[in-house]
């Protein structure tokens, strides 16, 4: 038998798939750890510029309503019944700017909340226990400054509307949020 050439245009069959290059392992690490470098830079500089909201995971905040001279007026506050403030606490947010006047035990005012936050259980004039409810009470570091977990307080506060946290338990909980223009610890 003799060898007879392929003939010019001739391609070797070609095998299917056609072959891959080795596939590198471990090269996608390096990326990760830069992606998380950046995150952590950028929530840094967030956080250092106040970009970022203070507070627990999770929380939707109003802005806060810039105080004037009439909030140290205490004739402007409106003296509120266990029912009026349950009105308010059911929806807040149409009663946003309302100034009011609120009593209640105060069960949150440590570092996990923030030197400008304390949670009490509010309820309105007379002391009657007929409704607490869970708020959240901001204000200037100073207004809080002798107010501790266990007192009873007297708050003149401007309603700032609805604020959403999450609790401890992982639970969305939703409050009414006012702005603490003078407060008063209640002696025992």
């Amino acid at each position: 038998m003799t060898y007879t050439p392929p003939p010019p245009n001739y391609y070797p069959p070609q095998q299917w798939p056609p072959p891959q290059p080795p596939k590198k392992k471990g090269h996608w690490l390096p990326s990760i750890f830069a992606a998380i470098g950046v995150v952590a830079v950028a929530l840094f500089l967030a956080n250092a510029f106040g970009l970022l909201d203070e507070g627990q995971g999770g929380e939707s905040a109003p802005a806060l309503i810039k105080a004037d001279v009439t909030d140290t007026d205490k004739s402007v506050y409106e003296s509120v019944t266990d029912r009026d403030y349950a009105v308010i606490a059911k929806n807040p947010d149409p009663h946003r700017g309302r100034k009011v006047i609120i009593y209640g035990d105060v069960f949150q005012a440590d570092s996990r909340i923030g030197e400008n936050d304390i949670k009490i259980n509010a309820r309105g004039e007379g002391n009657t226990l007929f409704f607490e409810q869970n708020t959240h009470i901001v204000g200037s570091s100073d207004t809080f400054r002798d107010v501790v977990e266990g007192d009873e307080v007297k708050v003149w506060a401007t309603v700032l509307g609805e604020y959403e946290y999450t609790s401890l338990s992982d639970k969305q909980i939703r409050v009414p949020m006012l702005q603490a223009n003078m407060i008063e610890v209640i002696p025992n």
